[in-house]
């Protein structure tokens, strides 16, 4: 009775090239859909800010400082905000302009630059005045 030799290790080594198949695909799939997958994102961060991308524009993120009782002042800096075309497709890699909304009414005008994926941001800091509860959103 012979003993057959076993090699150890070689099943690991397989299952870390189909892995790395696996990412190759996934960057390939991101890299074609990645300004959808931003898109998507928008959306569901505009759904929970009460806002919504059918008006070409979304707040992602910002710093806010909110004060006043019956008028309320906010302070509102380093904006993160995404503008889309008509047909709903980010614009990328240019100058993009939103209106700041404070309650439903126009209040400011927002200027920046669209990186590849359609996020642009602005530093700020931009100060809006309006009644109290505050409800901020962008508009195109």
């Amino acid at each position: 009775m012979t003993k057959k030799n076993k090699e150890e290790g070689q099943g690991l080594v397989e299952y870390a090239l189909v892995l790395v198949l696996v990412a190759l695909a996934v960057m390939l799939v991101l890299s074609l859909l990645g300004s959808r997958v931003v898109l998507a994102y928008a959306q569901v961060i505009a759904g929970l800010n009460g806002d919504t991308l059918d008006d070409n524009a979304v707040m992602l993120s910002s710093d806010m400082d909110v004060s006043g009782s019956n008028v309320c002042t906010a302070t509102i800096s380093n904006i993160s905000f995404i503008v889309t075309d008509s047909e709903g497709n980010p614009l990328t890699n240019q100058s993009v302009t939103a209106t700041i909304l404070a309650n439903g009414s126009a209040d400011q005008t927002i200027t920046g630059t669209a990186n590849g994926s359609g996020m642009a941001t602005v530093a700020g800091p931009i100060s809006v005045t309006a009644s109290c509860p505050l409800k901020i959103t962008l508009s195109d």
